[in-house]
């Protein structure tokens, strides 16, 4: 199924849940004969169907992307780190997405946005609501809304399971919910005796006694056709229905894989006892073990033999009374003839009455040999200080079988309460599948453990004693496991290559070969793609940068600077002047304090890459520079008080032995603006240059502004630029040769020169007129 020693020595939480939840379509995964059931290819299937009935998408309305299946992993990972973070302790997972937020993730907002996971909260669908049957139809399931995950889930573990153990229990796991379910059919109930819940659902799991495997399940409602005679009994026919599914698994049975040589034994609590299913079980061949509800006491037995009253608390013939022998009642059931071609088997029922706090009944079938009473030690506490508290309590073979093979489901409903993934929705089967989401959580994160720890899996990989002794003291423990899980599903993308059919899905197929050998990453020689710190790890960077192919298009200069900025981009509540155009924009460089676009997609300012033009260090080979006017404090001119210092900026390609020439390049990117009385809009701008009658000075600073915007060369400006030049006693021979010769791009930073500086202009005119 994809697993390796190296992915093994890493490891890799996701490829464990994707066993039991394929990312993939099996067919398409590259396993021989997949025999897994779909999960995310399903979903993504049901949930576009269902936003095209919504009307979502198409030409009206706001825009809705096409589900995909990278973003409903990327959903489901949003939860798990929720309920890591707080989950159902806060209910509040907005907050997530809020950067001021004390519950902010940077892991869940780079992942997904807000409004993107509400989208795929509303479609999200785990059936074909078109194929479903309806009320009064043959067939119709109540559950049919939730189903699919709990079917697929533990159809998964059946078949990548080679074998299953012989003891199996089996008890109802509960999730609560405040709202409606489908009318009349006892999906949605009120609960009794579940802390923590008053109304939900709740689903019968048949599990490993001994692990988080589930084999077999059966929800819970009132549309169960069931058997006449047990119609009234719903612990009974629950048991009834589990064992009939998982006997085809069994040694002989119709399925595959063969899961049991021998039809195995389960353990039960007292809502599933009765004579009923203890005749069936037997004459089926099964064994079982149930603790006995006092008014299923067996019928051939008098009530007077048996303990069945309650006890007082604190009642010291009733302590007594728990170091006497149990009560032992055997009987073997023979076939009678008119039987005997019907499949059925002897099978011996033993019932132990025995007195403990209270009251205490067992029920077997085909289960025990022989029962004895014997004094077990009990403690508590520390032996420092003599603090450790020792005594002994009552213990009989029966009541030891059941405490040894019962209470793996308890067990199990504590760590999905740890889990805390949660979800408001009025929709009931939302926290159905929240809830099967988490058990598919706790069963990965035990099968993880199986591998990294045990040591017929050290065997099968050939690991040596120093690996197999990091790996036994090691594991991941829960928390971990989960963080690292959730961090993965957050940070997935196929083009990774990583785990089993990511190869056939879109993204990478539509990549030229090249390219999908480059970024292709083996299972069994690279590290796990994870985003840890935001960052690719040392490993994956070397990589990324090798030269395949020689790729000479790819940028590949140093942009951790760069990427501090991008970081610190914020959005101001006033829209400011962008830096570079001129433009309103809400962006600004958190680094810089400068307002700046950055990216954006719509409006007359789509497509300005003002943000990339401003932190752009230009090199000295570089012939498309701009022309650069460099005016020194700006920052402290005004309108008319200050005059304005001017100085030339000789550009990086200037050659020669030109006195101008300087020893480095140098840009002054942080000028404020203190002009903006004389912004004026492009309308008066070309206003300008029509007027005959307009100054030299009002043409060449219209000009000016408007060549900013131009995306070629920019000679048309160059007579008024050099005549303005030439009164101002500037020399500007390389600048000129700049501007001629941008052929990409004809971008002119100008600082608007003040009234003041105009005043001089004209002062300079008279004086040369006079001398």
């Amino acid at each position: 199924m994809g697993l390796s020693k190296s992915r093994l020595k890493r490891h890799d939480p996701l490829f464990f849940l994707q066993l039991l939840l394929p990312i993939c379509r099996p067919d398409a995964s590259d396993i021989e004969q997949d025999p897994r059931l779909p999960y995310h290819s399903n979903v993504m299937t049901w949930s576009q169907s269902y936003a095209t009935k919504l009307g979502l998408g198409g030409s009206y309305g706001h825009k809705f992307k096409e589900v995909m299946i990278p973003e409903l992993v990327r959903f489901d990972g949003a939860l798990i780190r929720d309920g890591l973070l707080g989950g159902a302790t806060d209910r509040a997972i907005y907050r997530r997405w809020k950067p001021d937020d004390a519950g902010y993730d940077q892991y869940i907002g780079a992942s997904l946005t807000h409004t993107r996971f509400l989208q795929l909260k509303r479609v999200w669908k785990l059936n074909d609501n078109q194929l479903a049957k309806k009320r009064g139809e043959e067939g119709y399931d109540p559950a049919y809304k939730y189903d699919f995950i709990f079917q697929a889930m533990i159809h998964n573990v059946r078949v990548i399971s080679e074998r299953a153990s012989l003891d199996l229990c089996g008890d109802e796991t509960t999730w609560g919910h405040q709202g409606y379910g489908e009318k009349g059919s006892g999906v949605l109930e009120r609960i009794m005796n579940k802390p923590g819940i008053t109304k939900g659902m709740q689903t019968v799991l048949l599990c490993d006694a001994y692990r988080f495997r589930i084999y077999s399940y059966h929800h819970r409602h009132k549309m169960h056709k069931g058997w006449p005679e047990w119609s009234k009994k719903q612990g009974p026919t629950e048991v009834r229905s589990l064992m009939e599914t998982i006997s085809a698994y069994v040694d002989g049975g119709a399925a595959l894989p063969v899961l049991w040589t021998s039809k195995p034994h389960t353990t039960w609590d007292n809502h599933f006892s009765g004579d009923e299913v203890m005749n069936w079980l037997g004459t089926n061949g099964y064994s079982a073990k149930m603790t006995c509800r006092r008014d299923r006491l067996p019928s051939d037995i008098p009530r007077h033999f048996l303990h069945h009253e309650k006890t007082d608390p604190g009642s010291k013939p009733a302590k007594c009374a728990r170091f006497s022998q149990p009560v032992t009642a055997v009987k073997v059931y023979e076939i009678d003839a008119s039987d005997a071609n019907d499949n059925k088997q002897y099978y011996t029922r033993v019932h132990v009455s025995m007195q403990s706090t209270s009251s205490t009944n067992f029920s077997t079938v085909n289960a025990m040999n022989a029962n004895k009473k014997w004094i077990a030690k009990k403690d508590r506490g520390r032996a420092i200080n003599q603090t450790k508290r020792v005594w002994g309590i009552e213990m009989n073979t029966a009541r030891q079988l059941y405490l040894k093979t019962y209470g793996q489901i308890d067990t199990v409903d504590s760590m999905l309460r740890r889990c805390r993934i949660y979800n408001k929705s009025f929709k009931y089967w939302h926290s159905s599948k929240n809830h099967a989401l988490a058990m598919a959580v706790v069963m990965a994160y035990d099968m993880y453990l199986e591998c990294t720890t045990e040591t017929p899996c050290h065997e099968f990989f050939q690991l040596d004693d120093t690996t197999r002794l990091k790996l036994s003291k090691g594991p991941l423990k829960f928390h971990e496991f989960k963080d690292k899980l959730s961090i993965q599903m957050l940070t997935y993308t196929p083009a990774n290559v990583f785990y089993p059919g990511d190869r056939n899905f879109r993204e990478v197929t539509e990549m030229s070969i090249e390219r999908r050998n480059a970024r292709k990453r083996r299972a069994t020689t690279e590290a796990i793609p994870t985003a840890t710190a935001g960052m690719l790890n040392d490993e994956q960077f070397s990589m990324m940068k090798k030269k395949r192919k020689a790729v000479t298009s790819r940028f590949c200069g140093d942009l951790t600077k760069y990427k501090q900025h991008l970081a610190s981009k914020e959005t101001t509540k006033t829209r400011n002047n962008c830096f570079v155009c001129r433009e309103k924009t809400k962006t600004r460089c958190g680094m810089c304090s400068v307002p700046l676009h950055g990216q954006v997609d719509q409006g007359s300012v789509k497509g300005r890459s003002c943000y990339t033009d401003y932190h752009d260090e230009w090199p000295k080979d570089h012939h498309d520079h701009p022309m650069v006017i460099q005016v020194q404090h700006l920052y402290e001119l005004t309108w008319i008080q200050k005059r304005v210092a001017v100085k030339r900026v000789p550009l990086p390609h200037t050659t020669g032995d030109d006195e101008t020439q300087p020893a480095a390049h140098e840009v002054h990117h942080h000028v404020p603006d203190a002009t903006r009385d004389l912004q004026f809009s492009q309308q008066n701008e070309a206003m300008f240059i029509d007027q005959e009658n307009a100054t030299r000075w009002e043409r060449w600073l219209a000009l000016l502004r408007l060549s900013s915007n131009l995306a070629s060369g920019c000679t048309d400006v160059l007579d008024v630029i050099d005549t303005f030049m030439e009164e101002m006693h500037l020399e500007v021979t390389a600048a000129v040769a700049s501007l001629q010769g941008a052929t990409k791009r004809a971008s002119v930073i100008a600082f608007l020169v003040t009234g003041r500086a105009r005043q001089r202009v004209e002062k300079r005119k008279k004086n040369r007129g006079q001398h």
